[in-house]
């Protein structure tokens, strides 16, 4: 049964009883239910050819994409078949003839921001008078979307036609509003659409919408700024001719490829199919790219290294692009984007740094105080299927990375609500097969609004509609979840010894397999009967073991955030391991095994 949560004062740095940031839940390794994949003990083909076979990855337009590490730009479809780009674009190309003053509204994550860049570049490069502006709402003040203040505010500034990235689809009251206000339209947005009771789209009155939802789009698990890049296109070519000149062929190779990868990888979507050609493509040109923004956030030891990877923009493009919207406003991050001046670059690249680590810093705040509240009022028991929790002094702009990890480690949905001057911000994450967007619609009566994806979304309701919302939400939770909450799934594509999996070989096969991402994760390598021979914590959190296999090979495997289960780790103990392993940014030293689950032989034990 449901019980309140108590919205308790912020106590920065609350701890479990475990210590060390333990969690204070009875999880267990191994944390993941395992599942050999069909062809994971196949040793009569090599290890990428399992690997690809084993993850259903047939057909011949696959074995293009997989081919190599660097599929052709040839393999992307055709900006035109996604339905609307070219509605969009004739539109673009109307309001720039006729000297339109135009404002591209965005939004304040990386997608977003990325996105707004793309199409204020292009609109440089086609020197389009009176220059276009950008408007990111703020993410706590304003929230996500649409707004008619913001459009009121357009308008007073003399704005005549906004096209969005990134949000509007669902935005039919704003749409509208716009349209009284006098102001032209045009959407290009990659969130659920909006449906009437009947299953009937409902879309806002504008000029145009391009949206990977609509039509026969081949591929429709697209971010926004692949949304924006191929609407760019489509004007390019309708503004040039069909053999645009090389200064804009160069433009979408240097600047469009670069920023959708950047976005592609920082919004979490699939690295399969035209998502894998423009990371694979943007990563090759990164260093160079002549977004001088973007090369100021590559950290300088992945410079030195032969190729960037897709770990480079989830791990630290990203999060200080998204650390500007979630401390102060995400304009910090677009003005970076889009500056060319080199000196300008590097400092705001040094802001959006220290900004990230404050919120690397509160995040691990949140997320200890966050698992001490749900502990405490039972939310993480085994006959609950969610968790929602309040508390008026969380920062709203890291709710949604709590939540994240939360989430993962409680196996069920998260909802955190932080306070705002109108009311409750809330954002939530959920395990893969849940689909919290479907939640939140079921729930919809308590937001004032709401949006997201599947596995993401957030909302806005005012304060006095949380508790009734909280009990619905484990409802509607637990409708979907029919057997309760389970052990996410962990699928292993070769069954390896320690020494194999890290020798020169098998490396270049995952670096041949790469990029690597959500749903194209790097490989899951099973390794059986490793002893501990030494343990050291790693960066504070985390867990460093030395090992050694049956055959005598030595090496290290890294546990992230497990510097708490240490003492499990004694010497001599055995164990089999799943990972996959990594090559040091130091290439004198040998790759070591980054751990995704652990299973002991003796036992399994509580984490």
């Amino acid at each position: 049964m449901w019980a309140p949560v108590l919205r308790a004062e912020y106590a920065i740095g609350t701890r479990s009883a475990k210590g060390n940031g333990g969690y204070s839940c009875g999880v267990e390794f191994p944390k993941y239910e395992w599942h050999s994949r069909a062809t994971a003990r196949d040793s009569s083909i090599g290890f990428r050819e399992r690997v690809i076979r084993g993850r259903g990855l047939g057909g011949e337009r696959n074995a293009q994409l997989f081919a190599t590490n660097q599929p052709p730009l040839a393999l992307m479809h055709d900006p035109g078949s996604l339905k609307g780009a070219d509605d969009v674009a004739r539109v673009l190309d109307r309001w720039i003839t006729q000297g339109k003053r135009i404002a591209v509204y965005g939004d304040y994550d990386a997608d977003g921001i990325c996105a707004t860049a793309i199409l204020i570049r292009l609109f440089r490069q086609l020197n389009v008078q009176p220059a276009p502006i950008a408007y990111i709402p703020h993410r706590v003040i304003e929230g996500y979307g649409l707004h008619n203040e913001a459009l009121d505010e357009l308008r007073a500034r003399e704005i005549e036609a906004v096209i969005t990235v990134d949000c509007g689809g669902s935005s039919v009251e704003e749409a509208q509003h716009a349209r009284e206000l006098g102001i032209e339209m045009a959407i290009t947005d990659h969130h659920r659409l909006r449906y009437d009771d009947q299953g009937n789209v409902q879309l806002p009155p504008c000029e145009a919408i391009a949206h990977p939802d609509l039509g026969d789009t081949p591929f429709r698990a697209i971010c926004a700024a692949m949304v924006a890049l191929k609407v760019a296109k489509r004007l390019i070519r309708i503004r040039t001719g069909d053999t645009p000149p090389q200064l804009l062929r160069q433009w979408i190779v240097n600047e469009a490829l670069p920023l959708a990868a950047v976005a592609t990888v920082a919004d979490v979507m699939p690295m399969i199919d035209e998502n894998r050609v423009v990371v694979a493509s943007g990563l090759a040109v990164l260093k160079n790219t002549s977004v001088m923004g973007l090369r100021c956030l590559i950290p300088s030891a992945a410079l030195g290294g032969a190729q960037l990877d897709a770990s480079v923009i989830g791990f630290q493009i990203a999060p200080r692009l998204n650390a500007a919207g979630r401390l102060e406003h995400a304009t910090q991050a677009l003005d970076l984007l889009l500056s060319d001046n080199p000196a300008d670059c590097k400092n705001m690249a040094a802001k959006l740094n220290e900004l990230n680590n404050v919120r690397k810093q509160d995040t691990e705040a949140m997320v200890a105080v966050a698992r001490e509240k749900a502990v405490a009022a039972s939310l993480h028991s085994a006959d609950r299927c969610s968790i929602a929790m309040a508390d008026k002094s969380w920062n709203p702009g890291i709710l949604g990375l709590a939540a994240g990890r939360l989430s993962e480690e409680f196996a069920r949905p998260v909802m955190l609500f932080g306070a705002s001057d109108s009311g409750w911000k809330g954002s939530g994450r959920a395990p893969n097969g849940f689909d919290l967007h479907e939640c939140l619609t079921n729930c919809s009566k308590y937001f004032t609004n709401f949006g997201g994806h599947a596995a993401a979304a957030g909302g806005s309701m005012n304060f006095d509609q949380f508790d009734l919302f909280a009990p619905q939400f484990e409802k509607f939770s637990k409708i979907q979840m029919r057997d309760g909450v389970q052990k996410p799934a962990l699928e292993i594509d070769a069954e390896l010894s320690y020494g194999v999996s890290k020798d020169k070989k098998t490396m270049a096969s995952i670096q041949s397999l790469g990029p690597f991402g959500q749903g194209f994760s790097d490989p899951n390598i099973l390794m059986c009967n490793l002893q501990v021979l030494r343990t050291d914590i790693l960066a504070g959190t985390g867990l460093k073991l030395l090992v050694q296999d049956d055959a005598g090979a030595k090496g290290e495997l890294i546990l992230w955030r497990n510097a708490q289960h240490r003492n499990l780790f004694t010497p001599g103990r055995r164990f089999d391991a799943v990972g996959c392993p990594k090559s040091s940014s130091n290439p004198r030293f040998p790759p070591s095994v980054h751990v995704k689950d652990i299973r002991f032989h003796d036992a399994s034990t509580p984490a």
